[in-house]
């Protein structure tokens, strides 16, 4: 995961990232901690929270975890959120345990995150769910061009039904609907190929129109 981690900072750059799975890790209440360097080469820890979790076994494989997210300044959202949120994800005859996790980059902890961990019907894994609430980028709004204090604003894009179809167009004229079709048909096609021709459109485009 270090590995797939480290390719995609070095091809994206700096982005947001979300990670959601069975990690085979236990991490107790550990809080994971954020380190910043500043001008003068000195290490500033910027963030740290007590974590609540209903798992307070903290194994080989949750060291790693934990180790793993300082290096990419990556949160855990289990327990972190609010109680409910450090809920058991796994059972079994030998007892319950927290081993699913979503894990975000620090600049997402600033969003109207909720974490819920379901019930469990068909598995031994709970299933989880995260709603995160953000804007779009609108405009740079407070302070002059020399102020360091500016601030990035965020609006929100609201679905219209009356440009549904002007919309659909815009989907179509950039072949999204092309891609989508291809991946829905019966046919043999190259599944990288598909999501890469649909990744390298325009972003942003239908909602600009």
């Amino acid at each position: 995961m270090q590995n797939a981690l480290a390719d995609v900072v070095a091809t994206v750059g700096a982005c947001s990232i979300v990670l959601c799975g069975d990690l085979n890790s236990r991490t107790a209440n550990v809080s994971c901690s954020s380190v910043s360097v500043d001008e003068n080469g000195l290490e500033n820890l910027v963030y740290e929270k007590d974590r609540h979790s209903q798992d307070a076994k903290l194994n080989t494989f949750g060291e790693k975890l934990l180790e793993l997210c300082s290096v990419f300044d990556l949160q855990i959202l289990n327990g972190l959120l609010d109680a409910a949120s450090g809920s058991f994800t796994y059972v079994c005859h030998n007892g319950a345990s927290v081993v699913d996790y979503f894990l975000v980059s620090d600049d997402l902890l600033g969003t109207s995150s909720v974490m819920t961990v379901g019930d469990c019907h068909v598995s031994r894994h709970f299933p989880l769910e995260l709603s995160v609430k953000v804007g779009s980028p609108v405009h740079l709004e407070y302070g002059d061009v020399n102020d360091t204090a500016r601030k990035e604003c965020y609006g929100k894009v609201f679905w219209r039904n009356d440009q549904q179809d002007c919309f659909l167009d815009k989907l179509s004229e950039f072949g999204f609907c092309d891609g989508l079709e291809t991946l829905m048909s019966d046919q043999t096609f190259d599944t990288n190929e598909v999501v890469d021709r649909i990744s390298s459109r325009p972003s942003c485009r239908c909602r600009t129109f």
